[in-house]
């Protein structure tokens, strides 16, 4: 059903080109169906917030894309299409974390703790990868 959930949403922001949008239609459901299976509501939401953050990668109609489209004067597919394979790696990678660091079952002290480390480290990573490794200590907030 993570799965499932998922790629609804990304095939969603890809038709709208808003990442927002198409997680907060989906988002209502969660809760519901999460209860009714039995599973943790965080097993279900991290990979739809990031398969709606991913997926506006790969939405010709997106703003970043149109964007960087107009600025290297080619058309916003060839983007999509050059995008296409690193964001489908990335979304591998967001469902094959959620599987290791959130539990299924519903615990919700476990619940909390699993969450919070899982976007902790999915935080620090996009840190590294995008802003370069010398900005690292902007992450923390002491020196």
């Amino acid at each position: 059903m993570m799965l499932v959930l998922a790629v609804i949403t990304i095939l969603a922001t890809m038709a709208t080109g808003s990442g927002n949008a198409a997680f907060y239609a989906f988002a209502e459901l969660i809760p519901k169906l999460a209860t009714q299976m039995g599973v943790n509501p965080a097993f279900l939401t991290i990979p739809m917030l990031q398969a709606s953050n991913l997926g506006r990668g790969l939405s010709p109609v997106s703003g970043v894309v149109v964007a960087v489209s107009g600025m290297g004067k080619i058309s916003p597919f060839e983007v999509v299409k050059r995008m296409s394979v690193p964001m489908l790696v990335g979304f591998i990678c967001v469902i094959i974390g959620t599987e290791i660091f959130v539990s299924v079952e519903y615990q919700p002290f476990c619940f909390e703790l699993s969450a919070v480390n899982f976007l902790a480290i999915f935080d620090f990573m996009h840190l590294m990868i995008f802003k370069g490794f010398h900005q690292i200590g902007d992450f923390f907030p002491f020196r």
